[in-house]
Formats: structure tokens, C-alpha cells, sequence
């Protein structure tokens, strides 16, 4: 099984709306095409100005789920 959903239906997109969406959804028929990606992660690679090392862009920023669920970092496959 994927370890991800596509959260289409009209109920789901109404629980997991955001005023904020309105800007690239402004019309009922925009909305009517919304859907939610739901994706379960272990690990991600990313870039955050302030936590990722200068020089910024080089190397990214290694988290990892820790037992419990809670993000950790991680140096694992460090480059």
C-alpha cells in the first residue's frame, strides 16, 4: 500500500479548508476541482533559512520520525 491519499470528497475538502486557499481557488467551480494530497513521511530533506547551514542551498536539512512520531534531525546519507 502507498503511503499516501487523495482527499477529493466534499467533506474532506470542507474539513481541511483554509480561508487562505480562496486566493488560487476564488470560484465555487475552482473549489469544486480541490482535492488534498494526504502523504505519511519518515523522513524528508528540506531547506529553511536560519536551520539549514550556510552556505544556504548547499546541503539540506536531513529530518527523520523518531519512535514516537516526533521529527528529529538526522545526518543519515549525509552528502
Amino acid at each position: 500500500m502507498w503511503p499516501f491519499g487523495l482527499l477529493q470528497r466534499d467533506s474532506e475538502v470542507r474539513r481541511l479548508w483554509k480561508d487562505a486557499f480562496d486566493a488560487y481557488f476564488p470560484t465555487a467551480a475552482d473549489r469544486a476541482n480541490a482535492a488534498f494530497v494526504e502523504v505519511d513521511i519518515e523522513r524528508m530533506e528540506l531547506w529553511i533559512r536560519g536551520v539549514t547551514p550556510e552556505p544556504f542551498g548547499l546541503l539540506p536539512t536531513k529530518l527523520e520520525r523518531g519512535e514516537g512520531g516526533a521529527w528529529r534531525s538526522s545526518d543519515r546519507n549525509a552528502a
